[in-house]
């Protein structure tokens, strides 16, 4: 017969201990901000609608085909840094040579900055490229 006993920690140790090593594991996590280039924005037209209770990112596309996708935003000081990606068409499809709008709900109140950061990519491609800042809304101050 075999006789099991409840493990003991051979030291006490205080429930703030464990505390303090899950904020380490929380904070080892957390992501760091995406990487920004200092280059000028060459892509698609991108701009800031403010008229409506939240800033909305208009991308004005050169043909069908293209998407606008929110990658995530972070809050500072003074503004609200939102990162999008812009995919090209996907080749094996035709488009139509027509200007196209496109709309993105940034979640990010009109009384609030916000600066747009964005990279293009090639359909179907995955990359961490830095952004370029694309736009911004007017200042509020």
């Amino acid at each position: 017969m075999v006789v099991t006993r409840p493990l003991k920690c051979p030291f006490p140790v205080p429930p703030s201990f464990w505390t303090v090593i899950l904020c380490l594991f929380l904070t080892a996590c957390a992501s760091s901000r995406p990487k920004a280039s200092g280059t000028p924005y060459t892509g698609p037209t991108v701009s800031v609608d403010s008229s409506g209770a939240q800033h909305r990112v208009v991308l004005a596309a050169p043909t069908s085909g293209w998407s606008i996708n929110f990658d995530r935003s972070q809050k500072l000081f003074d503004r609200t840094d939102v990162f999008i990606t812009i995919t090209r068409p996907n080749p094996a499809y035709a488009t139509n040579p027509v200007q196209v709008n496109l709309n993105l709900n940034t979640a990010v109140d009109t009384r609030e900055d916000v600066a747009i950061f964005a990279r293009v990519l090639d359909y179907g491609k995955k990359t961490d490229s830095p952004y370029d800042r694309a736009a911004a809304s007017a200042p509020k101050r």
